[in-house]
């Protein structure tokens, strides 16, 4: 019902329908990713838009129009708490041995195609991330490795934060309170070093 939401228009009287539904693809329809999470006396609505591509809060304007919207399509009885937030700050250090063959000490292609493969697929690994899905350590890892011209690749700090709380060290995994994260990139560039490694 969430991602039913229409932007700027009205629910019919006693309907908790559109009139006409706009289909999909439709600018009205902001709320492109939704998750329910239930917590001991309410459900926790965690939802966000996509704006130019990218994971993105609602307004306050428009989370002020989606709270009655929601208030009139819930079963009645439930209490809700809707929140859309700015992205989990996702903080990564890593130490990356490469094969002197395929990256420079930069971590670079040398053939060109690529000046970020490393952080590229950090960056793809959260971007194909199911809203509010559980972020696995391991499989980051997996995914690392699996760069070409990747020998080794070292978790020398992983952790998140929301909002203005402290980073939390990620052990093993890590579910975003906002339900998506975003790599700290300069924190990334500035802490992830880049060691040639000869043939395995």
């Amino acid at each position: 019902m969430a991602k039913a939401f229409q932007y700027g228009a009205a629910l019919p009287v006693d309907s908790d329908v559109y009139n006409p539904v706009a289909p999909a693809g439709d600018p009205s329809l902001i709320v492109a990713f939704a998750a329910a999470v239930e917590l001991s006396n309410l459900v926790r609505i965690k939802v966000a838009q996509l704006s130019g591509g990218v994971l993105a809060q609602l307004s306050g304007a428009q989370l002020t129009a989606f709270t009655p919207y929601m208030a009139l399509v819930k079963d009645a009885g439930v209490r809700l708490q809707l929140t859309s937030g700015a992205p989990d700050d996702f903080r990564l250090a890593l130490g990356v041995f490469y094969d002197p063959l395929i990256l420079d000490n930069t971590g670079a292609r040398l053939d060109g195609t690529a000046a970020t493969p490393v952080q590229d697929a950090v960056n793809a690994f959260l971007d194909n991330l199911p809203f509010n899905g559980l972020f696995v350590l391991n499989y980051l890892i997996a995914a690392l490795q699996a760069v070409e011209g990747v020998r080794i690749g070292e978790v020398i700090y992983c952790a998140a934060r929301y909002g203005a709380f402290p980073y939390s060290v990620i052990a093993y995994e890590y579910i975003p309170d906002a339900g998506y994260m975003l790599l700290d990139a300069a924190y990334f560039l500035a802490n992830t070093t880049y060691t040639a490694h000869g043939p395995i």
